[in-house]
């Protein structure tokens, strides 16, 4: 892989670990939560919170899901804005930028290697249309998903 486009996919997944940092840190914040608070629920320390909100570091994929339980986010409201609007939005329209939706197809990919992934890293996902920018998402993420809603989280 050329240096150019590991840079690229890097701030790809700097901009998505930031813009989940933020949805983090607004949610806690109107639940009128500390830091510490927010960790102790989900079993790590505040350093680690205050990291994940500020976007220094990305939260690992445990700690997304329990996060998006405690604090009645979703990873797919995040990323498309579907839940709560009743109808899933016209193929065009995407709630994050397509660079970060990219990239975090692209973080699935480099931390997930299973057999459904190889065959979407295929895929050109740089030109790909929005509607299957969040259909490559759904796919990549669903095990996740269902694990968490398996385990009661959302």
């Amino acid at each position: 892989m050329p240096d150019d486009e590991r840079a690229l996919r890097r701030l790809q997944c700097e901009r998505a670990t930031r813009y989940f940092g933020l949805c983090v840190l607004h949610a806690r914040e109107l639940r009128g939560w500390t830091q510490q608070e927010l960790a102790n629920e989900i079993g790590c320390t505040r350093t680690a919170i205050t990291k994940i909100e500020s976007g220094r570091n990305p939260p690992t994929g445990e700690q997304i899901f329990l996060l998006c339980a405690l604090l009645d986010l979703s990873v797919f409201e995040m990323v498309e804005g579907l839940e709560g609007k009743g109808d899933d939005p016209a193929p065009d329209e995407l709630i994050l930028p397509r660079d970060d939706l990219i990239g975090l197809i692209r973080f699935k990919f480099a931390h997930d290697d299973n057999e459904t992934n190889r065959l979407l890293r295929l895929i050109d996902l740089d030109t790909a249309k929005d509607e299957d920018l969040r259909s490559i998402f759904r796919k990549v993420w669903e095990s996740d998903l269902n694990a968490a809603r398996h385990a009661g989280l959302r």
